[in-house]
């Protein structure tokens, strides 16, 4: 398989596990452990980022300014998989085991305007939309679409539900069209079809969780994880074909420096060719 070929399993891993990770979003989550994961998330991952971007400086002389940002952005996502050892060592105290279990979710979603906007400013005169139309189709329209992807297949599922046409085990393959259809819809409107699968998994699962009533039901919650389990694995599973046909390519162990997220950006950042040649 060549690099194209690797490119789209990687974006494919990726557009499923962002999707499925924010479906699975709580708010008391991210108040969980002192607020932790909430700090990591709004403070920590973007001084990482900046400080990521200072470092690079002194390292990368032959990069712009917006080139050095982009590889700052690129490396700051985490994935816990990378990690797991450590996060499933009971010596590990339970603050930081859960306060990093919820923000590597997380982060990978997080870090996509950041890099959709540092790569539109890097190729900026060069062929590529400008950050203004940038921001309007990848941020806000891509988010709109997301949206109505999310919150009208959740819609669909929980009427088929309370009639008793469906099962929540049927559920998990039927909840796989959300990500297709937020990603197609956003690529078709030169958007970006991650930010897109990443705001429909939040919508997703905002609607799936609330209360569902039916002739034959009493009223309960759904739970957004349950319906989202196979599109989960399904990630997961192209994430580690990704992996390994990636060292395979490069003709090196893959080590995986810091995730699925990096190793996808990278990938698209190499491709837009840019003039210092990031990645």
């Amino acid at each position: 398989m060549g690099p194209g070929g690797h490119a789209g399993v990687a974006e494919a891993a990726l557009v499923l596990v962002l999707f499925a990770d924010a479906a699975g979003i709580r708010a008391r989550d991210l108040r969980r452990e002192e607020f932790l994961p909430l700090r990591l998330l709004a403070v920590g991952l973007p001084l990482t980022m900046a400080l990521g971007w200072l470092a690079a400086w002194p390292l990368l002389p032959g990069l712009s300014v917006w080139e050095l940002a982009l590889a700052a952005v690129i490396l700051a996502p985490t994935d816990a998989a990378l990690g797991q050892q450590a996060l499933s060592n009971r010596r590990v105290p339970t603050l930081v085991r859960g306060g990093l279990s919820v923000e590597s979710g997380l982060n990978d979603g997080l870090a996509l305007p950041f890099f959709v906007l540092a790569l539109a400013a890097a190729a900026e005169g060069h062929g590529h939309p400008g950050i203004a139309e940038t921001f309007l189709r990848a941020l806000l329209l891509s988010s709109a679409i997301g949206i109505a992807a999310g919150w009208t297949v959740a819609s669909l599922l929980r009427w088929s539900l309370s009639r008793g046409w469906s099962s929540p085990e049927w559920q998990q393959f039927l909840t796989l069209v959300v990500p297709v259809i937020a990603y197609v819809g956003c690529t078709a409107a030169e958007g970006s079809g991650f930010i897109g699968a990443w705001v429909a998994g939040l919508a997703f699962g905002i609607r799936m969780r609330r209360t569902i009533t039916g002739p034959d039901l009493l009223p309960r919650n759904l739970d957004p994880e349950q319906s989202t389990r196979f599109t989960e694995r399904l990630g997961l599973l192209l994430a580690s074909l990704s992996c390994r046909v990636f060292g395979a390519f490069m003709y090196i162990g893959w080590l995986g420096p810091r995730g699925l997220a990096s190793l996808v950006f990278g990938l698209l950042a190499f491709e837009e060719h840019l003039p210092g040649g990031t990645c």
